[in-house]
């Protein structure tokens, strides 16, 4: 199955910003990891960049897929 999110240019300019700038190191990982799915990167590695679990990040997906922005 691919990892594949599709993003809107506003859901792409939003996850950056929250990357960026959200006060939350957790919430700036969460946009990180839904970005590096929408370019294409497997969630493992997604998950060694990020230093986190392999889960978290196919939790995340499942959650981006299902409620969007507020899945973070």
């Amino acid at each position: 199955m691919p990892h594949r999110i599709e993003l809107t240019e506003a859901e792409r300019l939003t996850l950056e910003e929250l990357s960026r700038n959200h006060p939350f190191p957790d919430s700036r990982r969460r946009a990180l990891r839904v970005l590096a799915l929408a370019k294409g990167h497997l969630p493992k590695v997604v998950a060694d960049i990020l230093g986190v679990t392999a889960a978290s990040v196919y939790n995340g997906e499942k959650w981006w897929q299902t409620l969007g922005l507020t899945g973070l």
